[in-house]
């Protein structure tokens, strides 16, 4: 296949001979025994030349894994010709997750198994069984998950059952305890006896509307966050503060308690006309009636109290606001009370005579700090968000915020202060609407009116005045008002006048 051959040729006669060329033979392939091979072709190669004999596509058998793929890595699969035994390996993709649910979980609205990524199957009721009384609160635990389901219990006081003391010793460790009605009552009827004492109240109380105010108390009592339900504070004539705190004497802190009406009729308070014999002393300058849903007149600490009752005042009640009527000042002036962190949500309203109106505080003459009204207050003069009036020139008045409607029928209406003695007003903020009814006038987003003229330091990027007035040594800054403000005279966005 590869040279031309030769055929000698001899002549029968005489013995001449001849050659002659003969011509390669056709090749003929022999193909080798094994394959050859690349990655999409097999084929056996001629031992003589280049041709490729028998050449096809691989014929893949169905795979076999090298490498599971999971939820979080891809796998590899090698596959192998079924002819030449040539290989390739494919990746194959990530698992799609399957939820496995193993995991049971709970809360308040039912249980469920969860799988591992946090995906719940289907939420199933709890099978509770009975209450059961656990000190304070009663308990229910699910008999399928053990989820404990827990309540304060409320003791409905009758209205004339008298507890024989408290437990407890009246010290920080060990305070006297009010786990009733019956209790409340006891402590109302010797509040002066727990003078400097520590006391606490241990679970809610539904008063049952009857007419109920403890007079002053001068301890520290801790409310706990418990409910006084069904609180009628009207009081009598004789009664000068009124709330569920009469007094709060200058060592004395209230704290954590939260007053809700439990028939939702508003509460309302009427005290005389000043006595004729009455002397006023530096401890008690102002003022005739003062009305709070929590304390009437605050001389120590009102702290992180809430109020929920709708008040209405009686046409002789000076001061009301929704968690203290009057907080005052006491001795030389240098000292004062102070409420903070207290929150309002009820409608505080007096329309029918002057006086001072306050979601939280009717009269300040100390501190009022960090506190939230959102209810509507409505009132002839001196109505304000956060506080009727404030009186006193040297305190401090800042971190409120009011999201309350402010109704004024008269003069002095403000978002947070309807008149204004303070020498320090800042970072307070108001998103209510601040409305002169009929032609009142001294309206303002923070304070309405400035008794004093102590407004000085003014930023004039978030304050406005409505109108110019004498600047005196007080400050009035970073206090920021989104309310509407609707005025008829002496209208501004941050204080009225």
């Amino acid at each position: 296949e590869t040279e031309t051959g030769i055929k000698v040729f001899t002549c029968t006669v005489c013995g001449q001979t001849k050659e002659e060329a003969i011509p390669m033979l056709a090749h003929t392939h022999k193909p080798a025994a094994d394959w050859s091979k690349d990655g999409e072709y097999h084929w056996h190669a001629c031992s003589g030349c280049d041709v490729q004999i028998d050449k096809a596509s691989h014929t893949w058998d169905n795979g076999v894994e090298t490498k599971p793929a999971t939820e979080t890595e891809t796998g590899i699969k090698l596959f192998t010709c079924t002819a030449c035994g040539q290989t390739k390996e494919e990746t194959t993709p990530v698992l799609g997750h399957v939820h496995s649910y193993t995991e049971l979980k709970s809360d308040s609205t039912g249980h469920w198994n969860a799988c591992s990524c946090g995906e719940p199957d289907k939420v199933v009721a709890h099978e509770y069984g009975a209450w059961i009384d656990k000190e304070n609160k009663q308990e229910n635990t699910c008999s399928v998950c053990n989820y404990i389901e827990s309540r304060d219990i409320t003791d409905v006081w009758g209205g004339s059952a008298i507890s024989d003391g408290l437990a407890g010793e009246g010290t920080e460790e060990k305070p006297n305890e009010i786990h009733s009605g019956a209790d409340l009552a006891y402590f109302r009827d010797n509040v002066a006896s727990f003078a400097g004492k520590y006391v606490k109240l241990m679970r809610n109380i539904d008063l049952n509307n009857a007419n109920f105010i403890i007079g002053s108390f001068a301890g520290t009592f801790d409310g706990q966050n418990h409910r006084i339900t069904g609180l009628n504070i009207a009081g009598s004539e004789k009664d000068r503060y009124v709330g569920l705190f009469a007094s709060v004497g200058q060592y004395g802190t209230v704290k954590n308690v939260i007053t809700l009406s439990g028939s939702g009729a508003a509460i309302k308070s009427n005290y005389p006309a000043k006595p004729a014999d009455y002397v006023e002393t530096d401890e008690e300058t102002y003022p005739y009636g003062a009305a709070g849903a929590i304390v009437g007149i605050n001389k120590g600490i009102v702290d992180g109290c809430v109020n929920y009752i709708n008040m209405t005042t009686g046409i002789t009640c000076d001061y009301i606001g929704g968690v203290v009527g009057y907080s005052a000042y006491f001795g030389s002036n240098t000292e004062h009370s102070q409420v903070i962190n207290c929150r309002n949500y009820g409608n505080i309203t007096r329309t029918s005579e002057s006086g001072a109106v306050g979601g939280v505080v009717g009269v300040a003459a100390g501190i009022v700090k960090g506190c939230y009204n959102s209810g509507t207050i409505e009132g002839k003069t001196s109505v304000g968000g956060i506080i009727g009036t404030v009186y006193h020139e040297s305190i401090e008045i800042s971190y409120n915020m009011n999201y309350g409607a402010v109704k004024v029928y008269s003069y002095n209406g403000g978002g947070i202060i309807g008149l204004s003695n303070a020498q320090t007003v800042h970072h307070n903020v108001n998103y209510g609407t601040i409305t002169a009814e009929n032609t009142a006038t001294n309206i303002g987003g923070i304070i309405g009116g400035d008794t004093g003229n102590r407004v000085s330091i003014l930023d004039a990027s978030k304050n406005v005045i409505g109108r110019k007035i004498k600047y005196d040594a007080g400050s009035v800054s970073d206090n920021i008002n989104y309310g509407t403000i609707s005025g008829h005279h002496s209208a501004g966005g941050i204080v009225g006048v």
